[in-house]
């Protein structure tokens, strides 16, 4: 690195050279969000200066707020701010969307449907083979220990296992300060009551899951939506205006593989943000539900990787162009069978790959982590945990007090399972699996749906948002999808206000059999015909 030219108008000092150098590198997009300034040594050896010179001007910076520090890791830039964000209303919104979302599930459970509403791994992609055979094991050794009741916080060795799950997440815990849950939704709801008072307003993304939207309805909470990035997740810059004008007691986040979005929060961006809960004293909920489903880190950090590139169908391009990367229609029925080396492998304590970091990593006292096997091993199980920190005493009161035990007999399976060491090959498999998914529908996108479509490949999991082009009436989608038998959920339960929108979440938890190609190439001719003339 070259020295940066130096000023030589006289009266000024020496710090405010190396001040306006650094905003010159962050307004000209050399240094962009998140990127770690050289360390204060490295500084003042570039402008031949001393430390407290370096250190001086950093320390303006950081008063107009363009970097921040992270503690572990360095000086960092911060979030642009968006010209409108002090302006923005943050009245805290009143929720109304249970009634829309219970319509929907009851369409997606009606038999013959073939639901792309419902986030629900379909049983063709569990590990129902090793979930069998430990099922038998456990009833073979523990028989007489499954009739008994298992108090909260749950199985001591189901916790240890789930210990090394999240010390993979760059969570050190002890199996002490994990409590089971039946599932993810009720970890949250007992996140939400125990960090907050009733009526407290909760910052979210918009849009969002609509199963933090019903908490927070059922608990007669408010709610604070805050813009969100489809590639890159909540606007700091947002969030900071409303927790700096006293609108938020809390935040919620599902920071990888966003539901409905499909993004993985940056790690840097996961580092300022807690930097901003902890300075505001703020809980931080987190969702974690799909963790295990997200690509290595170096996938999101600019390594080669095969993450999808973006779609969007312009007017020009015409369907059948292309040639289809994954033949659906002539593929075998029969789904893969799930293998493992031998019948009982050495268990192995890390997932396949490094991923990035839970926010909890950065802020470990203050986040209630939230998390279940029910999006990636079975659905039926209903086992879920959360990692309360402070928040602990708290929850496991509301547990004992409302009797929320989980079955003994599941928790003992998936003990099994872990011990065994069958969660790292599921895994990879049911990467694989989904990451064929993606490259299908995104070939339905630029070939088949409407000009205009966009489209964020997720980098992993199954949850896929497309935003249909303007001039699309999505009740008429809604009706003729479910009239075909593949029915697709209103957006409108994504959001806070119930907001119209012509966007679609479509949830592909399923293998990708002739059946199901034909029904998502029937969606896209829906598409098409919802189209209101010009």
């Amino acid at each position: 690195m070259h020295t940066p030219p130096l000023s030589a108008s006289p009266g000024r000092h020496r710090w405010q050279d190396v001040h306006d150098w650094i905003i010159r590198q962050i307004d000209g997009d050399i240094w962009s969000e998140g990127t770690r300034l050289p360390s204060v040594r490295a500084l003042a050896r570039l402008f031949d200066t001393s430390l407290g010179t370096v250190q001086r001007a950093l320390a303006a910076l950081e008063s107009e707020a363009r970097v921040h520090t992270v503690p572990r890791a360095g000086i960092l830039v911060s979030a642009r701010a968006h010209p409108d964000d002090e302006a923005v209303d943050f009245s805290a919104l009143t929720v109304r969307v249970d009634q829309a979302v219970v319509q929907m599930l009851s369409q997606a459970v009606q038999p013959g449907h073939l639901a792309f509403s419902s986030a629900v791994l379909a049983d063709e992609l569990t590990p129902h083979v090793q979930l069998k055979r430990c099922l038998a094991t456990v009833a073979r050794q523990y028989g007489h220990e499954l009739h008994g009741f298992v108090p909260p916080p749950g199985l001591p060795r189901l916790r240890r296992h789930i210990a090394a799950l999240m010390l993979a997440r760059g969570v050190p815990c002890s199996p002490d300060d994990i409590l089971i849950t039946s599932g993810d939704s009720v970890a949250m709801e007992l996140a939400l009551t125990a960090a907050v008072p009733p009526g407290a307003r909760i910052a979210i993304e918009c849009p969002t899951y609509y199963g933090i939207l019903q908490v927070i309805e059922r608990l007669s909470m408010k709610a604070v939506p805050i813009r969100t990035d489809p590639c890159t997740g909540i606007s700091l810059t947002q969030l900071h205006a409303a927790i700096r004008q006293g609108h938020v007691d809390a935040i919620f986040l599902n920071p990888t593989l966003h539901n409905p979005l499909g993004f993985v929060m940056p790690a840097a961006a996961r580092q300022q943000l807690a930097t901003l809960a902890e300075a505001a004293g703020i809980p931080v909920i987190e969702d974690d539900v799909f963790h295990d489903l997200a690509p290595a880190d170096d996938d999101l950090t600019g390594a080669p990787s095969t993450r999808p590139t973006p779609t969007a169908r312009h007017a020009n391009s015409a369907p059948g162009r292309a040639t289809e990367p994954h033949r659906a229609d002539t593929a075998s029925t029969q789904p893969r069978a799930h293998t493992t080396t031998n019948d009982r492998p050495s268990p192995t304590r890390r997932p396949p790959t490094r991923t990035t970091p839970a926010i909890k990593h950065w802020l470990p006292d203050n986040t209630i982590h939230c998390a279940s096997f029910s999006k990636t091993l079975t659905p039926g199980y209903r086992v879920g945990w959360c990692v309360p920190g402070r928040h602990r005493t708290a929850i496991l009161a509301q547990m004992f007090s409302r009797n929320l035990s989980v079955s003994g007999l599941a928790q003992a399976v998936l003990t099994e399972f872990l011990a065994r060491g069958y969660l790292p090959p599921h895994i990879s498999t049911l990467r694989q699996r989904l990451a064929d998914n993606t490259r299908f529908l995104q070939h339905l996108v630029e070939n088949h749906f409407p000009a205009g479509t966009r489209y964020q490949p997720p980098p992993g999991g199954f949850i896929h948002w497309l935003q249909l082009p303007a001039g699309t009436h999505l009740p008429t989608l809604q009706e003729s999808a479910r009239q075909l038998g593949c029915p697709i959920g209103p957006s409108g339960i994504f959001y806070p206000d119930a907001r119209p929108t012509t966007a679609i979440r479509l949830c592909l938890g399923r293998a990708l059999t002739p059946d199901v190609a034909r029904a998502l190439r029937n969606l896209s001719d829906c598409a098409h015909h919802a189209l209101t003339p010009r």
